[in-house]
């Protein structure tokens, strides 16, 4: 996308999301941001909260010592930490589980952002993310449901009686298994 695609709040809110920068974005940040007004404020946050990079934005906003009115960052600040802490209660409950399949010698991988965050955005909560995806192969999904059951994660297929295992005839994925207090869903995929 050529930088004329997008200006003012738009630009800001795109360049804020990026994993880097070249030489040219940093100072078109540090240049944008000056020149925002009131109204170009108002629609750049609007754009951090609808697009919930509110971490990444700070993240920049702390490390280039951009100036962003206390308002807006105060805001961001707040949305920042209950992203931090949900991520925080999400890592908390996928470790037992996880290290359970380690204890198994079943053999898995994160995709997705979890996989991503700290490998290149450099912070585990750049974003809010619900669930943790994991690749594991086909062989090993009956030892993987009797550890979900174990640490009472539930699928809410099973509400409707129906059993998770169901999708194994025609997907690649079972459907979303969560933790009780709803911190970690796990999509549990066998094939991309």
């Amino acid at each position: 996308m050529a930088n004329t695609a997008l200006n003012g709040a738009g630009r800001m809110a795109l360049l804020f999301s990026l994993a880097f920068h070249t030489d040219a974005e940093r100072r078109e940040l540090d240049q944008s941001l000056a020149a925002l007004t009131v109204p170009d404020w108002a629609a750049l946050d609007h754009l951090v909260q609808l697009n919930r990079i509110h971490v990444a934005a700070l993240n920049w906003t702390e490390k280039y010592n951009l100036r962003i009115p206390d308002a807006l960052t105060s805001a961001w600040l707040l949305q920042a930490e209950r992203t931090r802490d949900l991520q925080r209660k999400r890592i908390a409950a996928a470790t037992p589980v996880l290290a359970a399949f380690d204890n198994a010698h079943i053999p898995w991988a994160i995709l997705k952002g979890n996989a991503l965050a700290e490998e290149v955005y450099g912070c585990s909560a750049y974003k809010p993310m619900s669930d943790i995806d994991i690749l594991v192969h086909p062989e090993h999904l009956d030892q993987i449901f009797r550890i979900y059951n174990h640490h009472a994660l539930f699928s809410a297929l099973a509400l409707s009686r129906k059993s998770p295992r169901d999708q194994e005839k025609f997907s690649h994925h079972w459907p979303p298994f969560f933790t009780r207090d709803l911190h970690c869903i796990f999509g549990t995929h066998w094939g991309l």
